[in-house]
């Protein structure tokens, strides 16, 4: 006989206790059992199934009294919810990367019902610490291989936003670190696998106020139904956790303005990377996925928030070009079929001012957009300030749009069928396009970025590109509060 799985085994055995209706939530990671005690008594669930793919955790937490059982969290695959919440605690960072933990907590909303819970340890403050000098203890385990930010969760959880899976989500930071006293801040220094701060054994470290804000933990609330008691329990914050991102589904895209863009609805159950499912509306107006030609300008990073990840993962292959000089090695490693080209783009050659702020998303070479950035970080608290507020500005070149092409090889190297030209370059959208003949090279599909301000009606000016673009012989198919997406229609 073939020798049994146990963990295959647990995975029946979890969704047998799920259909019986005894359980109303289940815990990914639950380790020895504490977080299925936590569960009960931060959000008023009742009776709990952990999972946990250690067989001595499951044995310890089992003799606590803890029903959990021996399976992987990372090979469940459910498409219709077993139970009210699913929660994880201190689980994502266990996984081995950001893809496997993507699909762990998109697979966990659609696993709940009604609610969502995660906590993990705070990354998104680790490069600025590292200058200082300061790293978080948790940040140097072994056994913590993916440092998930918040960037990362909201690029998991838009597309679910924009689909209509869940309704909202809260993203918060939990224990401020003001200070290098703190003792979760170790010198940089010090060996790996460390816990609190000890002189005796790490040292003299960097002392005084913080530059950027820190906490111990990031927390994670999907809301799929607001009306259980465990979601408004969990809404309901400590006087130390703060706010850092409020989304629903109504900051998604938005009523469009013209023709209505057809919804990911019809992609549900394949994975978007782009902020607001921009890879999938391309998909949908190319009529195909496969082996996609591409120019990709303000790309960022070469998986999350990225419009053109999708299409590379089928064969796609082009022109990735973005200004932010920390990204060049990342892209390279990750996307190799591509040309990556590290450098700005206008509409006439030349240098220009490059504001970086502390999230790369809002880095731009307009002062008028930086300034409002800088602005909106005064109103905000814990990232979400700190991420609008400017930390640098630095001169870069910047060359035209048809200058990238010519020194890159490009029609050499790709041909001159392209399908997809995707611009989001934070307010600079008229010069690339200014800076292209759109003679030897007409794509196919443009997605072009023109923010609507949340709960204020269509500026006339933000659609300026339409109208430079309708001399082109390109024609609006959509608009969604976001992005602006044009046909070539000669």
């Amino acid at each position: 006989m073939p020798k049994s799985d146990p963990l295959t085994e647990g995975l029946g055995k979890l969704a047998a206790l799920s259909k019986s209706g005894d359980y109303d939530f289940i815990d990914l990671g639950s380790s020895k059992g504490g977080s299925l005690d936590y569960a009960r008594q931060r959000l008023g669930l009742s009776n709990g199934i952990g999972i946990d793919i250690s067989a001595s955790k499951v044995e310890e937490a089992t003799a606590r009294g803890h029903l959990v059982v021996q399976a992987d969290a990372t090979a469940l695959d459910v498409t219709a919810p077993l139970v009210e919440a699913v929660i994880a605690m201190h689980f994502l960072e266990h996984l081995p990367d950001g893809a496997t933990a993507r699909a762990v907590l998109q697979g966990a909303c659609r696993l709940a019902s009604a609610l969502v819970y995660v906590r993990q340890p705070y990354f998104d403050a680790d490069v600025e610490l590292s200058r200082q000098g300061l790293l978080p203890y948790w940040s140097n385990w072994s056994g913590h291989p993916n440092h998930m930010l918040q960037s990362d969760v909201e690029a998991a959880l838009d597309p679910l936003l924009f689909d209509g899976t869940i309704q909202r989500y809260v993203i918060f930071g939990a224990r401020r670190i003001n200070d290098a006293s703190d003792p979760a801040l170790l010198p940089t220094n010090s060996p790996r696998n460390q816990g609190f701060y000890d002189s005796a054994l790490h040292g003299s470290k960097p002392s005084g106020p913080l530059h950027v804000e820190a906490f111990y933990e990031l927390g994670v609330i999907v809301i799929k139904d607001a009306m259980p008691k465990c979601c408004h329990l969990a809404l309901q914050l400590s006087e130390n956790e703060y706010v850092l991102a409020d989304r629903s589904s109504a900051d998604i895209g938005g009523a469009p303005v013209m023709t209505e863009v057809e919804s990911p609805r019809r992609h549900r159950g394949v994975t978007s990377y782009a902020q607001n499912g921009e890879d999938l509306q391309i998909a949908y107006f190319l009529g195909k996925r496969e082996e996609v030609t591409y120019i990709d300008v303000g790309c960022l990073w070469p998986v999350e928030h990225s419009n053109t990840y999708f299409l590379y993962e089928r064969g796609g292959r082009g022109l990735c070009i973005d200004a932010n000089p920390t990204i060049a090695q990342m892209f390279r490693e990750q996307r190799p079929r591509d040309v990556f080209l590290n450098v700005g783009v206008s509409n006439q050659a030349g240098s220009l001012t490059y504001f970086m702020h502390g999230n790369p998303v809002f880095n731009s070479f307009s002062p008028e957009v930086s300034a409002h950035r800088a602005r909106q970080a005064e109103e905000r608290r814990g990232p979400q300030r700190e991420g609008r507020r400017l930390m640098r500005s630095v001169d870069i070149p910047v060359i035209t749009l048809d200058e990238a092409i010519r020194s890159t090889g490009f029609i050499d190297r790709f041909g001159t069928s392209v399908d997809v030209l995707s611009i989001d370059v934070e307010g600079l959208e008229r010069e690339v396009i200014g800076g292209f003949s759109f003679e030897t090279i007409r794509p196919k599909v443009l997605v072009v970025e023109c923010l609507r301000q949340k709960g204020q009606p269509t500026d006339p000016n933000l659609l300026a590109p339409a109208l430079d673009l309708a001399k082109r012989g390109y024609e609006v198919a959509g608009y969604t509060g976001h992005d602006l997406y044009l046909v070539d229609a000669s």
